[in-house]
Protein backbone atom coordinates (compact mmCIF):
# COMPACT_ATOMS: atom_id res chain seq x y z
CA UNK A 1 0.00 0.00 0.00
CA UNK A 2 1.51 3.63 -1.12
CA UNK A 3 0.49 6.55 -0.37
CA UNK A 4 1.54 10.01 -1.96
CA UNK A 5 0.73 13.57 -0.65
CA UNK A 6 0.74 16.65 -3.22
CA UNK A 7 3.10 19.76 -3.09
CA UNK A 8 1.67 21.21 -0.15
CA UNK A 9 2.27 18.25 1.43
CA UNK A 10 -0.27 19.36 4.88
CA UNK A 11 -3.66 19.20 4.61
CA UNK A 12 -3.91 17.07 1.32
CA UNK A 13 -6.01 14.01 1.61
CA UNK A 14 -4.07 10.67 1.50
CA UNK A 15 -4.32 8.68 -1.76
CA UNK A 16 -2.79 5.38 -2.33
CA UNK A 17 -1.50 4.02 -5.29
CA UNK A 18 -4.14 1.09 -5.96
CA UNK A 19 -7.61 -0.28 -4.65
CA UNK A 20 -7.72 0.09 -0.89
CA UNK A 21 -10.23 -2.36 -1.04
CA UNK A 22 -8.16 -4.83 -3.20
CA UNK A 23 -5.25 -4.67 -1.19
CA UNK A 24 -6.83 -4.95 2.53
CA UNK A 25 -9.00 -7.76 1.06
CA UNK A 26 -5.58 -9.45 -0.35
CA UNK A 27 -4.54 -9.05 2.97
CA UNK A 28 -7.17 -10.40 5.34
CA UNK A 29 -7.12 -13.85 3.04
CA UNK A 30 -3.52 -14.04 3.19
CA UNK A 31 -4.41 -13.58 7.13
CA UNK A 32 -6.71 -16.73 6.95
CA UNK A 33 -5.10 -19.17 4.98
CA UNK A 34 -1.76 -19.36 7.22
CA UNK A 35 -3.12 -21.53 9.46
CA UNK A 36 -4.22 -24.95 7.89
CA UNK A 37 -5.52 -26.52 11.06
CA UNK A 38 -7.76 -23.40 11.97
CA UNK A 39 -9.59 -23.14 8.61
CA UNK A 40 -10.16 -27.15 8.31
CA UNK A 41 -11.78 -26.56 11.35
CA UNK A 42 -14.17 -23.36 10.13
CA UNK A 43 -14.49 -25.01 6.64
CA UNK A 44 -16.51 -28.07 8.44
CA UNK A 45 -19.97 -26.19 7.62
CA UNK A 46 -19.26 -27.33 4.14
CA UNK A 47 -19.33 -30.86 4.95
CA UNK A 48 -23.08 -30.53 6.04
CA UNK A 49 -23.75 -28.47 2.57
CA UNK A 50 -23.51 -31.89 0.16
CA UNK A 51 -26.57 -33.80 1.28
CA UNK A 52 -28.30 -30.44 1.13
CA UNK A 53 -27.47 -30.03 -2.21
CA UNK A 54 -28.34 -33.39 -3.14
CA UNK A 55 -31.84 -32.25 -1.30
CA UNK A 56 -31.76 -29.45 -3.31
CA UNK A 57 -31.87 -31.56 -6.54
CA UNK A 58 -34.80 -33.33 -5.61
CA UNK A 59 -38.45 -32.96 -4.61
CA UNK A 60 -40.13 -33.25 -1.40
CA UNK A 61 -39.67 -31.70 2.43
CA UNK A 62 -35.61 -31.53 1.92
CA UNK A 63 -35.81 -29.17 -1.03
CA UNK A 64 -38.04 -26.52 0.51
CA UNK A 65 -36.01 -27.15 3.41
CA UNK A 66 -32.80 -26.72 1.76
CA UNK A 67 -32.73 -22.60 1.16
CA UNK A 68 -32.78 -22.09 5.16
CA UNK A 69 -30.37 -24.79 5.59
CA UNK A 70 -28.15 -22.97 3.32
CA UNK A 71 -28.83 -19.48 5.15
CA UNK A 72 -28.00 -20.56 8.39
CA UNK A 73 -24.72 -22.78 7.27
CA UNK A 74 -23.30 -19.56 5.01
CA UNK A 75 -23.58 -17.62 8.33
CA UNK A 76 -21.57 -20.14 10.17
CA UNK A 77 -18.62 -20.15 7.03
CA UNK A 78 -18.48 -16.22 7.47
CA UNK A 79 -18.93 -16.15 10.77
CA UNK A 80 -15.40 -18.55 10.80
CA UNK A 81 -13.53 -17.53 7.88
CA UNK A 82 -14.57 -13.36 9.69
CA UNK A 83 -12.40 -14.51 13.22
CA UNK A 84 -9.77 -15.66 11.27
CA UNK A 85 -9.39 -12.81 9.83
CA UNK A 86 -9.48 -10.17 12.58
CA UNK A 87 -8.02 -12.35 15.56
CA UNK A 88 -5.13 -13.29 12.95
CA UNK A 89 -4.47 -9.75 12.65
CA UNK A 90 -0.83 -9.31 14.18
CA UNK A 91 -0.86 -5.03 14.44
CA UNK A 92 -3.73 -3.52 15.28
CA UNK A 93 -2.34 -0.43 16.91
CA UNK A 94 -1.15 0.47 13.42
CA UNK A 95 -4.17 -0.35 11.75
CA UNK A 96 -5.97 2.32 14.49
CA UNK A 97 -3.46 4.75 13.13
CA UNK A 98 -3.86 4.54 9.24
CA UNK A 99 -5.54 7.32 7.61
CA UNK A 100 -8.88 4.73 6.94
CA UNK A 101 -11.92 5.20 8.34
CA UNK A 102 -12.22 2.39 11.28
CA UNK A 103 -15.81 1.68 9.83
CA UNK A 104 -13.95 1.56 6.14
CA UNK A 105 -12.08 -1.18 7.28
CA UNK A 106 -14.27 -2.91 9.34
CA UNK A 107 -16.44 -3.14 5.83
CA UNK A 108 -13.65 -4.18 4.15
CA UNK A 109 -12.60 -7.33 6.76
CA UNK A 110 -16.25 -8.58 6.63
CA UNK A 111 -16.55 -8.52 2.67
CA UNK A 112 -13.20 -10.48 2.79
CA UNK A 113 -15.30 -13.53 4.88
CA UNK A 114 -18.46 -12.88 3.49
CA UNK A 115 -17.01 -12.62 -0.35
CA UNK A 116 -15.98 -16.75 -0.38
CA UNK A 117 -19.07 -18.08 1.85
CA UNK A 118 -21.47 -16.15 -1.29
CA UNK A 119 -19.71 -18.14 -4.00
CA UNK A 120 -20.05 -21.21 -2.04
CA UNK A 121 -23.76 -20.42 -1.53
CA UNK A 122 -24.23 -19.22 -5.49
CA UNK A 123 -25.03 -23.05 -6.61
CA UNK A 124 -27.89 -23.02 -4.43
CA UNK A 125 -29.76 -19.89 -5.37
CA UNK A 126 -29.58 -21.53 -8.64
CA UNK A 127 -30.99 -24.71 -7.67
CA UNK A 128 -33.70 -22.34 -5.36
CA UNK A 129 -34.62 -20.51 -8.77
CA UNK A 130 -34.90 -23.80 -10.86
CA UNK A 131 -37.09 -25.23 -8.38
CA UNK A 132 -40.54 -25.11 -8.72
CA UNK A 133 -42.06 -22.87 -6.26
CA UNK A 134 -38.64 -21.48 -5.67
CA UNK A 135 -38.01 -18.02 -3.94
CA UNK A 136 -34.53 -17.29 -4.83
CA UNK A 137 -34.81 -13.65 -4.22
CA UNK A 138 -35.97 -13.86 -0.56
CA UNK A 139 -33.74 -17.23 -0.32
CA UNK A 140 -30.51 -14.09 -1.29
CA UNK A 141 -32.07 -11.76 0.53
CA UNK A 142 -31.71 -13.62 3.71
CA UNK A 143 -28.36 -15.04 2.84
CA UNK A 144 -26.68 -12.05 2.69
CA UNK A 145 -28.19 -11.06 5.72
CA UNK A 146 -26.96 -14.31 7.67
CA UNK A 147 -23.54 -13.70 6.11
CA UNK A 148 -22.94 -10.35 6.57
CA UNK A 149 -24.32 -10.05 9.72
CA UNK A 150 -22.05 -13.50 11.08
CA UNK A 151 -19.06 -11.63 9.67
CA UNK A 152 -19.24 -8.75 11.47
CA UNK A 153 -20.77 -10.17 14.89
CA UNK A 154 -16.83 -11.77 14.70
CA UNK A 155 -15.37 -9.00 13.84
CA UNK A 156 -17.16 -6.74 16.25
CA UNK A 157 -16.00 -8.73 19.02
CA UNK A 158 -12.59 -10.60 18.03
CA UNK A 159 -9.72 -9.57 20.10
CA UNK A 160 -6.66 -9.64 17.83
CA UNK A 161 -3.61 -11.79 18.91
CA UNK A 162 -0.53 -13.28 17.28
CA UNK A 163 -0.54 -16.19 14.63
CA UNK A 164 0.80 -18.49 16.81
CA UNK A 165 -2.32 -18.24 19.01
CA UNK A 166 -4.71 -19.33 16.13
CA UNK A 167 -2.96 -22.88 16.31
CA UNK A 168 -3.66 -23.29 19.78
CA UNK A 169 -6.91 -24.24 19.44
CA UNK A 170 -8.05 -20.61 20.18
CA UNK A 171 -11.83 -20.07 19.88
CA UNK A 172 -13.98 -17.02 19.46
CA UNK A 173 -15.23 -15.83 22.64
CA UNK A 174 -18.66 -17.74 23.98
CA UNK A 175 -21.02 -14.73 24.06
CA UNK A 176 -20.18 -14.05 20.69
CA UNK A 177 -20.33 -17.30 19.29
CA UNK A 178 -23.37 -17.35 20.59
CA UNK A 179 -24.77 -14.05 19.42
CA UNK A 180 -23.67 -15.34 15.83
CA UNK A 181 -25.09 -18.96 16.32
CA UNK A 182 -28.97 -16.90 16.30
CA UNK A 183 -28.04 -14.71 14.19
CA UNK A 184 -27.59 -17.19 12.02
CA UNK A 185 -30.62 -19.24 13.14
CA UNK A 186 -32.30 -16.22 13.04
CA UNK A 187 -32.34 -15.53 9.06
CA UNK A 188 -32.73 -19.02 8.67
CA UNK A 189 -35.83 -18.70 10.27
CA UNK A 190 -36.88 -15.47 8.16
CA UNK A 191 -36.33 -17.38 5.19
CA UNK A 192 -38.02 -20.42 5.89
CA UNK A 193 -40.95 -17.92 7.61
CA UNK A 194 -40.83 -15.74 4.66
CA UNK A 195 -41.04 -19.07 1.94
CA UNK A 196 -43.61 -21.22 3.73
CA UNK A 197 -45.34 -18.57 4.66
CA UNK A 198 -45.12 -18.08 8.28
CA UNK A 199 -45.62 -15.25 10.69
CA UNK A 200 -42.23 -16.79 12.42
CA UNK A 201 -40.42 -14.47 9.16
CA UNK A 202 -40.79 -11.45 11.26
CA UNK A 203 -39.33 -13.30 14.39
CA UNK A 204 -36.34 -14.76 13.09
CA UNK A 205 -36.13 -11.58 10.76
CA UNK A 206 -35.95 -9.65 14.44
CA UNK A 207 -33.12 -11.87 15.55
CA UNK A 208 -31.29 -12.07 12.69
CA UNK A 209 -30.95 -8.04 12.40
CA UNK A 210 -30.17 -8.05 16.40
CA UNK A 211 -27.23 -9.82 16.51
CA UNK A 212 -25.15 -7.40 14.85
CA UNK A 213 -26.33 -4.69 17.34
CA UNK A 214 -26.11 -6.78 20.13
CA UNK A 215 -22.45 -7.70 18.78
CA UNK A 216 -21.42 -3.72 18.74
CA UNK A 217 -22.77 -3.66 22.46
CA UNK A 218 -21.13 -6.29 23.40
CA UNK A 219 -17.64 -5.47 22.12
CA UNK A 220 -14.27 -4.70 23.53
CA UNK A 221 -13.65 -1.66 24.45
CA UNK A 222 -10.07 -0.31 23.88
CA UNK A 223 -8.43 0.75 27.15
Amino acid sequence: MSRSRGAGGAGQPVRFGRSLAGTVIAKEWRLIVRDPRAILHTLLPLLYLAPLLIAGVRRGEGASLMAPSVVVLAGFLAGGLAWLAASGEEAPDLLSGSPVRPARLVTLKAASACLPAMAVALPFIVLEALREGGAPIVFAACLAGSIGASAYVQIAGAEPGARRDLGRGSQPGRWISLIEHLGAAGWGLACWGAIAPSAWAFAGLGIGLGAPVAAFLARPRAA
